[in-house]
């Protein structure tokens, strides 16, 4: 489980693991 922060407008998303450290990446977003 984690949280996952997406940024309206952008294919940027924060996800915060509890067993990894946090990670920055980017998803296929449209709009």
């Amino acid at each position: 489980m984690g949280l996952v922060f997406h940024t309206p407008g952008t294919n940027v998303s924060l996800d915060f693991r509890p067993h990894s450290e946090m990670t920055l990446h980017t998803w296929p977003y449209s709009g």
